[in-house]
């Protein structure tokens, strides 16, 4: 069966972007979603394909678009389930998404190199379980 939803996470960055630009700064994860839904007029076949039992593609790809933002310094998400700018993303309505997945993957060489000289104990992200959504351990 093809895939319906045609859009990657990295070519939700923008919309992302614009949809947080449109709420003023600031938005739920739902509110987020129906932005970027009517910025490209999604059909409901898009919006209602399934990735895994709980959770659609588009939904899954927007949380993995948002972690992206977050890393790249354009947002935030200073409560469960709110996301917003950063002065950064304040000023940036657009991003190039090579830029921001080049900028990603040096991040994630520079962690695993740090990584090999870090005791598990010294980790402050494992100790600090409680500030992550569930979404983003999964992530993580």
């Amino acid at each position: 069966m093809p895939e319906l939803l045609k859009y990657k996470y990295d070519d939700l960055f923008n919309p992302v972007l614009t949809a947080l630009h449109s709420l003023g700064g600031s938005g739920s994860v739902s509110e987020i979603e129906d932005n970027v839904i009517k910025l490209l007029k999604l059909k409901d076949a898009e919006i209602n394909e399934m990735h895994r039992a709980n959770t659609t593609k588009l939904t899954y790809r927007l949380a993995w678009a948002r972690n992206y933002l977050k890393r790249y310094g354009l947002l935030e998400n200073s409560s469960r389930g709110v996301w917003a700018l950063t002065e950064k993303g304040m000023k940036v309505k657009s991003v190039d998404k090579i830029a921001v997945n080049t900028f990603h993957s040096q991040q994630r060489q520079i962690k695993k190199k740090d990584d090999l000289f870090t005791k598990p104990e010294d980790n402050d992200e494992l100790n600090d379980v409680d500030n992550y959504t569930w979404q983003e351990l999964l992530l993580e």
